[in-house]
C-alpha cells in the first residue's frame, strides 16, 4: 500500500513500469469507478470499500472488490451532491470524510481514462443500457408487488422524510418510487455518457455507443 501511494503521488505516477499499474489491477479499479459513479454511492471510495491482495504468485496486486453498501446510493442521500444526476462524486470536496487522493492520480492518466470510457460504453450496449436497466426494475418492482404492501404496513414511511433521503424523494405511492429511480437512472447515465473522459478504438463500439 505505500508503495502503491508513493508511485500514485510521484512525477511517474502514470509509468506503466514505475507508477501505480506496477501494483494494482486496473481493469478492477475501473469498474468500482463506473459502479460508485453511476449509483453515486455516498460512501464509495472512502469508506464500503473493499481491496484484497492477490497472491504473489498469481501477480500480487491489489484489486477493489467485492462492491458493497449501496444503501445510499442511487439518489438516497440528501448530502454531498449524491442526488444530482451530474458532477463525480470521486471529485466532490469533503473535509470531514475525504476521498482517497488515488482517483484523482489515475483521473489525470490518459492510459486509465481510456480504459474507463472503453469499458462504461461496453456496459452502456448492454448490462447497463437504461432500456435494460428499466425492465430489470420493473420485473422486481412486479416480484415485490406484495411483499411491499406488507413492507410498508408494518413500517408505515410512504409519504415520509427517512434520514437521509431527500426531500424530492418522498413519495406518497410505491410506484412513485419506482418511476422516479429510472428517471434519476437515466438522466445519470446520460450524464456520464456525456461526461466519461478518454477515448476508445474499438470502432465497432464507437458505432453503437448512442444505442443506451
Amino acid at each position: 500500500m505505500d508503495s502503491l501511494e508513493t508511485a500514485l503521488n510521484g512525477l511517474n505516477f502514470s509509468d506503466p513500469v514505475k507508477g501505480y499499474r506496477k501494483f494494482i489491477d486496473v481493469d478492477s479499479f475501473v469498474d468500482l469507478f463506473i459502479l460508485n459513479e453511476f449509483s453515486k454511492n455516498i460512501d464509495g471510495y472512502k469508506l464500503s470499500t473493499y481491496l484484497y491482495k492477490e497472491n504473489v504468485m498469481a501477480g500480487g496486486k491489489i484489486h477493489c472488490g467485492p462492491a458493497w453498501d449501496y444503501d445510499i446510493a442511487w439518489k438516497n442521500a440528501n448530502y454531498g451532491n449524491a442526488d444530482l444526476p451530474e458532477w463525480w462524486f470521486y471529485d466532490s470536496p469533503n473535509l470531514v470524510e475525504p476521498l482517497p487522493s488515488w482517483w484523482q492520480s489515475m483521473m489525470q492518466d490518459p492510459y486509465f481514462k481510456d480504459k474507463l470510457y472503453c469499458r462504461w460504453h461496453t456496459f452502456r450496449l448492454n448490462a447497463l443500457k437504461t432500456t435494460n436497466l428499466k425492465q430489470w426494475i420493473d420485473e422486481n418492482a412486479s416480484l415485490l408487488s406484495e411483499s411491499q404492501q406488507r413492507n410498508f404496513k408494518t413500517f408505515p414511511i410512504l409519504d415520509a422524510y427517512v434520514f437521509p433521503v431527500t426531500t424530492a424523494e418522498i413519495k406518497p405511492a410505491y410506484s412513485d418510487m419506482i418511476a422516479d429511480l429510472k428517471d434519476w437512472i437515466q438522466k445519470r447515465g446520460d450524464w456520464m455518457d456525456g461526461n466519461m473522459p478518454g477515448y476508445c478504438t474499438n470502432v465497432g463500439l464507437q458505432e453503437g455507443m448512442t444505442d443506451t
